[in-house]
């Protein structure tokens, strides 16, 4: 979105207020979900909401959707290694195998 910078002076004061121009370009449109899941001996798969994985063009995955996963306890390091439409796995660094809880969130971007 497009902003002008307009300038009002108030009791002697200058001060810019920023006002939103309408253009034709609109802002994309972002759906998210979180959850919780546990890694089982160091791996953990799971589940995108059918809702969310409607959405996802299984081409486009990479441009359309970030996740973010915050461990809540120890590990060794975590990464996503396999994500599609339907799930994501989450895999534990230098082949570890803890039992551990965590959280993610998801951001999609839905396709123009």
């Amino acid at each position: 979105m497009e902003f002008d910078l307009v300038k009002e002076v108030i009791n002697a004061k200058e001060i810019v207020i920023t006002k939103p121009v309408r253009t034709t370009n609109t802002a994309p449109i972002i759906f998210r979900d979180k959850g919780t899941g546990i890694l089982t001996n160091g791996t953990a798969e799971i589940e995108i909401s059918p809702e969310i994985a409607t959405l996802i063009n299984g081409q486009k995955i990479e441009e359309m959707i970030q996740l973010s996963v915050l461990m809540e306890g120890d590990s060794n390091g975590i990464y996503i290694s396999k994500k599609n439409k339907n799930t994501f796995v989450i895999t534990e660094l230098q082949n570890g195998v803890s039992n551990t809880p965590f959280s993610y969130n998801i951001s999609l971007q839905a396709a123009e």
